[in-house]
């Protein structure tokens, strides 16, 4: 009976490789959504953690197991178990980090000629009584090329207007 958990969290880590390697995948051949994908890898993720718990518990339990074979098999099926489980975990970790540590995508544009307005945000900023625009100057540390912000008068309410001026 001790060996079927490390038989457990092997079939386990398994299923959580082949789900955080189909996430991508699937979403690459449009089965699925991008969205979609990244549920899978998260869930894949969780997966693939239980399943190295329960491999642990697999190869600790197997060392009482008898007889001597059905040992070493619990105890290869644990470990591989653990290993395989860890990688759906380890793979998106430094993902989750990184995009943790920046600012989300639609908070960024990179048409700086013709930005996108900012219409849907003017009736939050009133609620919270905040300017719809902003006049900003950065200055410059000595020898160094500053961002000057201001308003874009042409397009009224459509943000800020950002250009480079050299020092």
């Amino acid at each position: 009976m001790r060996h079927r958990i490390a038989v457990l969290g092997f079939a386990l880590a398994v299923v959580a490789a082949v789900a955080a390697v189909s996430s991508g995948l699937g979403s690459r051949a449009d089965l699925w959504s991008f969205r979609t994908g990244f549920q899978i890898l998260r869930w894949a993720a969780w997966g693939g953690l239980a399943a190295a718990v329960l491999s642990l518990l697999g190869v600790g339990l197997a060392f009482g197991a008898r007889p001597a074979e059905l040992r070493s098999r619990a105890l290869l099926l644990g470990a591989t178990g653990l290993v395989i489980g860890l990688v759906p975990v380890w793979v998106p970790w430094p993902w989750k980090q990184r995009a943790d540590g920046v600012p989300p995508i639609h908070d960024i544009t990179t048409d700086t000629e013709d930005p996108p307005g900012f219409e849907t945000i003017l009736p939050l900023r009133a609620k919270r009584n905040a300017p719809e625009t902003v006049d900003m100057v950065i200055r410059p540390l000595e020898g160094h090329t500053f961002v000057v912000l201001e308003d874009n008068a042409e397009r009224p309410g459509a943000g800020l207007h950002i250009r480079g001026l050299p020092v």
